[in-house]
């Protein structure tokens, strides 16, 4: 039944789902899956590591312990907890997909996102970022782990290539998102801004459809970081469904017209994201 809502969407719709994206809620990052025609106004995600980052001066929220002072604690127990309480405030907000855990390696001290990653050890961050999921998945919210993969750094991190053997991918980079897909409801993944060996992360179909999906067995929706710099239909092709905060409809459509793109490679698209979204 899912193939045949899907069916009845237009090209444009199917474009729409990549790409369009609204943010009517306060706090909220921009939502994932709208199609007007239908009635469907997707779902909203938020930020950030420790808690609701709320975008409005008149709003609060709880500010939680940063997940590498919490992996500190070699409890995971704790982070399920406050992955629970992180989602029953969000979701009293209509905030519906926390944009949280980020599990990359502490490679060094002064990476700008090592406060947000749990630690230099892959069992550790996979472990931790598997209890975020469990945790918020009680509350009733999705997490999403992120970024897929090998960022190891701030500055210039849209530009930077990451050039790695696959065994140094294998066994310390990627180690943390397998465990966290393997062990936890996991259905929301974010890939990074790098490149990896050359090819934007969003790009990756080695990455994102033959390790991820086909190795790992992950079933869920990926979303680019915000902002990045690979094309949308390439995206699609290689295995990240949608562009955030908003990508380019022509992009798409352009595509389509050349045949770089097929209307049945989109659909498979769209069943992917509306999976998540409805179930």
């Amino acid at each position: 039944m899912l193939e045949d809502f899907v069916e009845q969407f237009s090209d444009k719709e199917l474009a729409e789902v990549v790409t369009l994206h609204t943010r009517e809620v306060p706090g909220t990052c921009s939502s994932i899956g709208r199609v007007d025609r239908l009635g469907f106004s997707g779902l909203h995600t938020f930020d950030g590591p420790c808690g609701v980052r709320m975008n409005d001066s008149d709003s609060t929220a709880v500010a939680w312990p940063a997940p590498i002072l919490v992996s500190s604690t070699f409890n995971p127990n704790i982070a399920e907890k406050i992955g629970e309480g992180v989602a029953k405030e969000s979701k009293a907000r209509n905030l519906m997909i926390w944009l949280a855990p980020g599990l990359n390696i502490h490679r060094n001290p002064l990476c700008g996102r090592n406060f947000e990653y749990f630690s230099e050890d892959p069992l550790v961050a996979g472990k931790f970022a598997a209890a975020y999921v469990r945790g918020a998945k009680k509350g009733g919210v999705d997490a999403t782990c992120k970024h897929f993969a090998f960022n190891n750094r701030e500055r210039s991190r849209h530009y930077c290539d990451s050039r790695l053997t696959e065994r140094a991918a294998r066994e310390i980079y990627l180690k943390g998102f397998e465990i966290a897909v393997k062990e936890s409801p996991l259905r929301y993944i974010m890939t990074s801004y790098n490149l990896v060996n050359g090819t934007q992360t969003a790009e990756s179909k080695d990455l994102l459809t033959h390790i991820l999906r086909e190795e790992w067995g992950y079933t869920g929706t990926v979303m680019t970081d915000w902002d990045n710099n690979s094309q949308t239909y390439k995206e699609v092709l290689a295995g990240n469904n949608t562009k955030m905060p908003f990508g380019s409809v022509e992009n798409i459509s352009d595509a389509l017209i050349r045949g770089d793109i097929t209307r049945e490679e989109l659909k498979r698209n769209a069943v992917t994201v509306m999976r998540c979204l409805l179930l």
